[in-house]
Formats: C-alpha cells, structure tokens, sequence
C-alpha cells in the first residue's frame, strides 16, 4: 500500500531531510522534501521510524492508514 504524509516539528515547522524507515523491511524507505513531505509502498502491518539528528526518533504504526503525519520533537 501507499503511505504519505507530513513530519513537522512541535511548532508545526515542516522539517526537510527526516530519514522515514521501516521495521518491517529493515532500512531506510525515504527522505521528507522540502515541505516534509513523504511516501512510501509498504505493508499495512508495518511500522515507519522517523529520524532527523537533534530530535527524538518517532515510530508511528501503520495499520492500514494511507496517511501519517508525524511530530519530532527536540
């Protein structure tokens, strides 16, 4: 399935460059653009892990959702 979305820090900045892994598959699955953008083909049952260097990673499931918007905070 698709999966998209936002990742944007607690004040609602779009954040650029987020590394978006899956558990699932064990790697790197995308990059968020310039606006935090991203999207990806991975299973429903998966979960995606949204690192960037001087925030806390965040792991959001899946479950079925075509769309996630994730919050880093620092």
């Amino acid at each position: 399935m698709t999966v998209g979305g936002t990742v944007r820090d607690v004040q609602a900045t779009p954040l650029a460059g987020v590394a978006v892994h899956s558990s699932k598959l064990k790697c790197q699955v995308a990059t968020t653009a310039k606006d935090g953008s991203f999207k990806v083909k991975i299973a429903d049952n998966d979960v995606l892990t949204f690192t960037l260097d001087g925030y806390q990673k965040n792991e959001l499931p899946v479950k079925g959702r075509e769309t996630i918007n994730a919050t880093l905070t620092k």
